[in-house]
């Protein structure tokens, strides 16, 4: 049996020993807690870190890449109702003969020419080729493809720049990776003072058709004014061996009140610059043909120009500066060169 002293010390022990424990007990607690808390901030600063990387990223992301909208649109024009137009046009043109803006000859050529219109459009109607839209919608701004168009005229390198105009070289890309150049016609030769180029991407050689669908306007900002008058009129200076994606667009007429129309109708058709060539800066810009090619530009222009295959209504006096290459241009394939 312990005694009173051995109790007491005993006593004693087992107090400093439940002391001790509750000290230790204590410390692990704040060791746990702090523990607890720097996770909670260490987490936090991670957290926060990697929202700041995918910011920085999506703002680096949509800074090099483009949003692009195509929209769809008829491949060919409704002949069926150019054809119920027909007695419209004919009434216009008598209405101008009774007020003096036109001749008799004038009018009857005018009414001729619609009609011409309409059968070539009808010959050429089995011609229509349509292509998928671009599937690709965010475009990169930077770099461009090559492409190669092997023509019967010589081979035609396009080197494309997507830095201002990337969903067009994204049209284009999407267009030859599709095979749609392929056996296609460049159906126009024009060679006049202020515009020299050569348009093709028409399969049906009319100038009328599409893949059934647009691209947006990127219209360029950067090119020169062009010398005298045609700069005070708002021309400028497209350089040879530019490539520019043909449209309908139409600037408001202030003078008329006529509104703009025409917007993001560019598609398929591009044209060549072969000279430096003076217009309105309303076409796409989206890169230049290889020096290597313009020789072959410079012998199509130099073979001349026969009447075009869509009859003008308003026939040109003089020789003629817009039609058809006497050098017949087809497209055998277009590639991207690796």
């Amino acid at each position: 049996m312990s005694t009173n002293e051995e109790r007491r010390l005993e006593a004693k022990r087992k107090l400093e020993q439940r002391l001790s424990d509750q000290e230790q007990a204590a410390r692990k607690r704040k060791l746990i807690i702090g523990g607890s808390l720097g996770a909670v901030v260490l987490i936090a600063i991670i957290g926060f870190g990697t929202w700041g990387i995918i910011s920085y990223n999506d703002s680096q992301y949509n800074k090099n890449h483009a949003r692009c909208t195509y929209d769809a649109a008829p491949s060919y024009p409704d002949i069926a109702k150019m054809e119920s137009a027909l007695p419209q046009y004919n009434q216009q043109a008598d209405e101008a003969v009774k007020s003096g803006q036109a001749t008799q000859e004038q009018a009857q050529q005018y009414k001729d020419a619609q009609v011409d219109q309409i059968n070539v459009l009808k010959q050429h109607a089995n011609m229509v080729k349509t292509a998928p839209q671009p599937t690709n919608l965010r475009p990169s701004k930077k770099g461009g493809p090559a492409v190669v168009l092997n023509t019967t005229q010589g081979d035609i390198t396009l080197n494309l720049k997507a830095k201002d105009a990337p969903c067009n070289v994204n049209a284009v890309k999407s267009l030859v990776e599709n095979n749609f150049y392929n056996g296609s016609g460049c159906q126009r030769l024009v060679a006049s003072q202020a515009l020299t180029a050569l348009q093709c991407g028409d399969p049906t050689g009319t100038g009328s058709g599409t893949p059934g669908w647009t691209s947006p306007d990127e219209f360029p900002t950067s090119l020169k004014p062009a010398p005298g008058d045609g700069g005070a009129n708002g021309a400028v200076v497209y350089p040879r061996g530019s490539i520019a994606i043909a449209n309908s667009y139409q600037a408001a007429n202030p003078m008329s009140g006529e509104p703009a129309s025409g917007q993001h109708t560019g598609s398929s058709q591009f044209f060549l610059v072969i000279d430096d060539t003076q217009l309105p800066a309303n076409y796409t810009v989206i890169g230049s043909v290889d020096p290597a090619s313009l020789a072959v530009l410079d012998k199509i222009k130099a073979g001349g120009i026969n009447p075009p295959i869509m009859p003008n209504p308003a026939p040109q006096p003089g020789p003629i500066t817009d039609g058809q290459p006497k050098l017949p241009v087809t497209i055998k394939t277009a590639t991207i060169a690796k």
